[in-house]
């Protein structure tokens, strides 16, 4: 049987468990063969030092085939410059040095927040050496690939080596998606808000205080459904949450995210804040007017065709905006008709890029076993 180490964010967010989950079940069709998977928690090297990270992944050479990384927007420096490594993951120079078996990132994003710092030089280089060390990396659609290239100015070897998939988030399973509607109910939509621990990366998502609260009301004045995709996101938003935070939690591991996307199918529309609201979304074939307080959700709507469906808080009169793109969804028949057109051209060189990665994935391990 095929062992493979998955190194991932595992339980704190709906969207990257779905991404972890796509990317398995991808993989798994691949290969054609049962897997046998051992989770590997980001969340386990909140503290950490070099040599015990260096030990720790030593000790997988014996018993796994391959490590895999991703999917999710797992590239992060800036809060995370302190860290052992100089950024979000435990991966330098000297603890790649001690993994013998194939490294693959599987569509991974880099995830940076407005008025957060990147990556210090510390940071930046134990990035390179990953991605130099790695036999396979693919990251996600979402600009991400943009992202990279900046950083890897001066190394146009590596970058060459990356490739660009979609996110995981947009190949969902077929038997969840939606079938197409002529119209959209008022009283049927959906708000999947975004908010998050920290006050830095808060006010860069909203810009002023005066944002936040416009933000925090939209969803209550306009009679929307809240759809939390993470515990953090029912702190500042009133209204009807169409989850509690219970079945939230209930629903995080792995194994339970896709009966989460079920969740999309009572809503006709969404007014998605977080990246993974915006590709499930298109995923599972929900039309969308995305609010973009990250660069990621404007981006890949700007690189995919869904600009139109695209509102972002920078903009003077973004409130009015939204308001009067949702009102276009709801009652202007060819601005949704659009919405799918766009959608279904994307849909299936979407899923041909995925599983064609998918492919190169397996044959690495086959080589391997």
């Amino acid at each position: 049987m095929i062992k493979i180490a998955h190194f991932g964010s595992y339980d704190s967010n709906i969207g990257d468990n779905i991404a972890l989950k796509v990317v398995r079940k991808s993989l798994e069709d691949s290969l054609r063969t049962n897997v046998e998977w051992k989770s590997i928690k980001l969340s386990s090297f909140s503290s950490y030092s070099i040599n015990g990270a260096a030990d720790y992944f030593t000790s997988i050479n014996n018993t796994c085939d391959a490590l895999l990384i991703g999917g999710g927007g797992l590239f992060e420096g800036g809060p995370y410059s302190t860290m052992p490594t100089g950024w979000k993951l435990p991966f330098d120079e000297q603890i790649l040095s001690k993994i013998e078996i194939p490294i693959i990132v599987f569509a991974a994003g880099i995830n940076y927040f407005r008025k957060v710092p990147k990556f210090n030089e510390k940071g930046k280089k134990a990035f390179i050496s990953l991605l130099d060390r790695a036999d396979l990396i693919s990251l996600r659609n979402d600009g991400s690939i943009v992202s990279a290239e900046e950083l890897l100015q001066t190394d146009k070897g590596i970058f060459n080596k990356i490739i660009e998939v979609p996110d995981p988030g947009l190949i969902i399973p077929e038997n969840l998606h939606k079938t197409r509607i002529h119209s959209c109910k008022k009283q049927n939509g959906a708000f999947q808000q975004a908010r998050n621990s920290g006050n830095q990366v808060n006010y860069g998502r909203f810009e002023t205080e005066e944002n936040m609260k416009s933000v925090y009301s939209f969803a209550l004045d306009e009679g929307l459904f809240l759809l939390p995709h993470t515990p953090k996101d029912f702190q500042g938003f009133q209204g009807k949450n169409i989850i509690s935070r219970e079945l939230l939690l209930s629903q995080l591991p792995i194994d339970n995210v896709f009966d989460f996307i079920k969740i999309y199918h009572k809503f006709d529309y969404c007014i998605p804040m977080r990246g993974h609201g915006q590709l499930i979304s298109t995923g599972i074939n929900c039309p969308f007017v995305s609010l973009s307080t990250q660069d990621k959700v404007r981006d890949f709507a700007d690189r995919n065709g869904f600009r139109e469906f695209n509102v972002d808080i920078q903009e003077a009169d973004w409130l009015s905006s939204l308001k009067k793109k949702i009102s276009s969804l709801e009652n202007d028949k060819d601005y949704l008709l659009n919405w799918y057109e766009i959608r279904d051209r994307n849909i299936a060189t979407w899923n041909t890029q995925f599983h064609e990665f998918s492919k190169k994935v397996s044959n690495i391990i086959k080589e391997k076993e």
